[in-house]
């Protein structure tokens, strides 16, 4: 009887572990499935997140050039206006007048002020280039903003030498001439004009208004220093042994720094005339056509000397943070 009762409940047990094997049989078989289906949905998507990655940068990347053409092309248009301004008050506006400085550097103050969000308003190859050295304006834009100036200052002579009546046509006799002392004044001058700019450009928290009056003044102070060095420069010249205009040497034929090669496009060189009536380069009527001030001892001074502000300001600060560090 307890042998009959035992195989009974033996049989129970087998029947009750089959059951709960199907069960768990069917319970994998289920998830399996699941887990395949999860796996299936994933490789799927990511598969199109492969084929997102291949398209997205080219979208992306013909965004970026989108936007780099979009931004060159406003800086040529704002470095075109505000050069032709510049170069309209600096070299036709202001002549030989005391007060050149100071207008000069108002005019760049203004300029700053409209066209800072644009371009920065360089308005000048050196600031652009010194800037550069400075690492404060990217490679890739340079090239642009040399086009914008260019043709700002193109634009200004061949303005006021249509209203003049075709009295303005420039020679280029002295490209390549060399004079120390005009040198030095030009590297000195553009010098101090970076050293203040790179200082204004690093000071994130001034305002608009003041760091265009930074700006201003930095011009100012470069053109003021600028016409003492080639004045002093003037003085030693021996004019008792001058017995005609013809022997006036060239550096008493400049009326001051540019600290821009591309105002020195149009700035001139007292003409014969012009030494005669005393009337600096406010006109020039005859045959003698007046030499530009665009050579190269202007184009590798301003250069070297807007690189030699930019670096000795960055070099300071370098070793006053160092020091607050």
């Amino acid at each position: 009887m307890a042998t009959k009762k035992s195989s009974a409940k033996a049989k129970k047990d087998t029947t009750k572990v089959h059951t709960i094997t199907a069960k768990t049989e069917k319970k994998l078989a289920k998830e399996s499935a699941e887990v395949k289906a999860e796996a299936k949905k994933i490789k799927a998507e990511a598969k199109q997140a492969v084929k997102n990655s291949v398209a997205k940068p080219a979208h992306k990347a013909n965004s970026v050039d989108e936007a780099f053409s979009k931004k060159a092309g406003y800086v040529i248009l704002a470095e075109l206006i505000g050069t032709f301004i510049l170069t309209a008050v600096a070299v036709y506006g202001t002549s030989a007048t005391i007060l050149a400085p100071l207008y000069i550097g108002i005019t760049l103050l203004v300029l700053f002020i409209t066209l800072n969000r644009i371009s920065g308003a360089h308005v000048n190859p050196a600031v652009t280039f010194g800037l550069w050295v400075a690492r404060k304006v990217s490679g890739k834009l340079v090239p642009f903003y040399f086009v914008g100036q260019i043709l700002g200052v193109m634009l200004a002579v061949l303005v006021y030498n249509t209203i003049s009546g075709g009295s303005y046509t420039l020679a280029f006799n002295h490209i390549g001439s060399f004079d120390a002392s005009v040198f030095i004044a030009e590297l000195i001058a553009t010098a101090v004009l970076l050293f203040g700019i790179t200082a204004v450009a690093s000071q994130k928290k001034l305002g608009k208004a003041a760091s265009g009056l930074g700006i201003g003044l930095s011009l100012f102070l470069a053109v003021f220093v600028g016409s003492t060095l080639l004045t002093a420069a003037k003085q030693s010249v021996d004019q008792q042994s001058i017995t005609s205009v013809d022997q006036v040497p060239r550096i008493m034929r400049i009326n001051g720094v540019t600290a821009n090669p591309a105002i020195a496009l149009a700035a001139t060189e007292s003409t014969n005339a012009d030494l005669q009536s005393q009337g600096g380069n406010a006109s020039h009527k005859g045959s003698e056509k007046p030499e530009s001030r665009l050579g190269v001892e202007v184009i590798v001074a301003t250069l070297a000397g807007g690189a030699l502000g930019a670096g000795l300001f960055q070099l300071i600060k370098r070793g006053s943070d160092e020091k607050n560090a």
